[in-house]
């Protein structure tokens, strides 16, 4: 069966020499071009429109977006419900050019005045020495989930979700640093009690560009296994929701007060960089796992209304690294290899983030 391919993001970085479209898929894709020129006579804008056959949106991308740029005013998004193909169309200003690069999964779109040569891509580096580079600056905040008294979930071995976040989360650190030279901070770096609402607190004070959440899932049936990795958003499903109701009873506040927060403070929360922040680390992580353990079940992106994520001025995401209720997964999230090679996969994750959106990351 033919798999279709899938638009993850849409940056747009804009000046006054150069407006930049970047495109991002799952993998590479052919495409069209179809251009009409300003009409003179009717005073309609110029348009470009690009095709990508059996190609579909990811959740979360708008249908149309005004730019503010000197290039382009607007960028609409159509799917052939029964064609099946991707259809970008961009409205140019009058006396604008433009030129197309498709590098892997990149589709680059610059416009730019007419008669006006573009500036150069850049070059010296190569594309991960570069992001390293950029990536100094950043700052990352991991959340070792739980800690003190609230052991989170404990395996039927006896293992206990606050110890294994911990030492993940220091393996996680340390590959983080070495592959992006990276400022990072725990919330917590020994077993004490961290209040869910002082861990975000922690992100802000540190100012932080990135929000990781560790944690271990746990479920009444054994059996249950495998990855899965959390942003914030109405929940994807009653297994999601039930979570984060979980997760979030270590609040200091009564559940229906923290529903009521949850909701208030969500109705102003951006999700769209979380989820793509969330898809990047995800995927690396399965894929990077899943060579090594072949009974590892994708469980996928999903979203619910985590308290730990709210309130975090920056992309944030909880990623539940296996089922510590299951006999076998228990085994491994005790093990010193399975941790690190769950940090190095999640580690492996972030940087592609990195990669693909600093520009936007230097923005915020």
């Amino acid at each position: 069966q033919f798999r279709l391919s899938k638009l993850l993001r849409m940056n747009v970085a804009s000046g006054k020499a150069l407006t930049t479209v970047t495109l991002e898929l799952d993998r590479q894709t052919p495409f069209t071009i179809k251009f009409v020129e300003y009409g003179t006579r009717t005073k309609t804008p110029a348009r470009l429109t690009l095709e990508f056959p059996r190609t579909k949106s990811a959740h979360g991308i708008v249908s149309e977006e005004t730019v503010r740029s000197e290039h382009i005013s607007s960028i609409k998004i159509k799917e052939g419900v029964f064609t099946g193909e991707l259809v970008l169309r961009f409205e140019m200003m009058k006396n604008v050019a433009y030129d197309i690069v498709q590098k892997n999964e990149r589709t680059i779109i610059r416009f730019y005045p007419q008669g006006v040569k573009p500036p150069a891509p850049a070059k010296g580096n190569s594309p991960k020495e570069t992001a390293a580079l950029e990536a100094k600056k950043l700052r990352i905040v991991i959340d070792p989930g739980h800690g003190g008294k609230d052991t989170g979930a404990i395996g039927p071995n006896g293992v206990e979700e606050k110890t294994v976040t911990l030492s993940l989360a220091k393996k996680l650190a340390t590959e983080i640093d070495e592959k992006l030279g990276a400022e990072v901070y725990l919330t917590r770096t020994s077993d004490k009690d961290v209040p869910l609402e002082k861990r975000n607190a922690i992100a802000n004070a540190k100012k932080a560009d990135l929000f990781i959440s560790i944690h271990a899932n746990a479920s009444r049936n054994k059996k249950a296994s495998g990855v899965e990795t959390y942003y914030l958003n109405n929940a994807s499903d009653e297994a999601s929701k039930r979570l984060a109701q979980r997760e979030n009873k270590s609040a200091a506040k009564p559940q229906g007060e923290v529903d009521k927060i949850l909701l208030t403070l969500f109705q102003n929360y951006n999700t769209e960089e979380s989820r793509v922040f969330a898809d990047d680390v995800h995927r690396t992580m399965y894929t990077r796992l899943s060579k090594r353990y072949k009974d590892l079940k994708d469980h996928q992106v999903r979203s619910a209304l985590f308290y730990v994520l709210v309130g975090a001025k920056c992309p944030g995401i909880l990623v539940e690294t296996s089922f510590i209720s299951n006999p076998i997964e228990e085994k491994r999230l005790n093990s010193q290899k399975y941790q690190g090679e769950v940090a190095s996969a999640i580690a492996a994750g972030v940087e592609r983030y990195v990669k693909i959106n600093k520009d936007r990351l230097a923005a915020l």
